[in-house]
């Protein structure tokens, strides 16, 4: 049997676990002191459930190796799309191969099937600023600049724990002047300034990474004030 093949198979009877451990879960909820026999099936779910995260880990572990090894090879790193479905899967909450898969699946030439993924990915984590961030990268590659510039948006009220806030900003001030919005534009500056007013204020950050923010700042600051200000 192919290697594949089998993963699927696996992926499938893992998924039908799962679903199964979940309606037994409720159940026992809506039901104190059910029968011992229910009981232990549901034991028996939550070492399946136990056993489907550690071949998930397994998978994503590798997958996430072979990945940085195959970088800059689109036709190799394509060979890795079927991987990342089944990873997803097994394991719909794993954010870093929704993200990745995004990436790898919009290179190999199909940025349809890519928002479809990152779609689903969304669905089953509607709080992930991350997802809403990728979806909105491949938008503005396409030129989809408003839906973008929505999907930036939403990311800023979620959780974001690949890229940070000053990162979703500038993906909305990249839109909000595509769309020639200057007032979309100026409002993102003034938060992304205030972020780094904030970071300034921080006696933690120094060095380098001060000279960064104090750059940023003033880069920012005259990009809002035609005259410049200085930090």
């Amino acid at each position: 049997m192919r290697p594949a093949l089998l993963a699927l198979l696996i992926a499938a009877l893992l998924a039908a676990g799962t679903l199964a451990q979940s309606s037994l879960r409720a159940s026992r909820m809506e039901r104190e002191g059910g029968e011992p026999s229910g009981l232990a099936r549901v034991d028996f779910l939550d070492f399946l459930g136990g056993v489907r995260d550690f071949i998930t880990y397994s998978m994503w572990v590798r997958g996430d190796r072979i990945h940085h090894g195959y970088y800059g090879s689109i036709t190799r790193e394509a060979e890795l799309i079927p991987y990342y479905h089944v990873i997803t899967l097994m394991d719909p909450h794993n954010i870093d191969a929704y993200y990745v898969a995004a990436e790898t699946i919009y290179a190999s030439g199909q940025p349809e099937e890519a928002v479809l993924f990152t779609k689903r990915g969304i669905e089953d984590n509607p709080s992930s600023g991350d997802l809403r961030v990728s979806l909105a990268d491949l938008y503005i590659r396409e030129g989809r600049y408003e839906e973008a510039r929505e999907e930036y948006r939403a990311a800023l009220g979620l959780d974001l724990r690949l890229v940070d806030e000053d990162f979703v900003l500038e993906g909305i001030i990249a839109t909000s002047k595509a769309l020639g919005d200057m007032e979309g534009t100026a409002e993102a500056r003034r938060r992304l300034l205030g972020n780094c007013l904030m970071r300034l204020a921080d006696p933690s950050v120094d060095g380098a990474l001060r000279a960064w923010y104090v750059r940023r700042a003033n880069e920012t600051a005259e990009e809002l004030e035609p005259e410049g200000v200085s930090w």
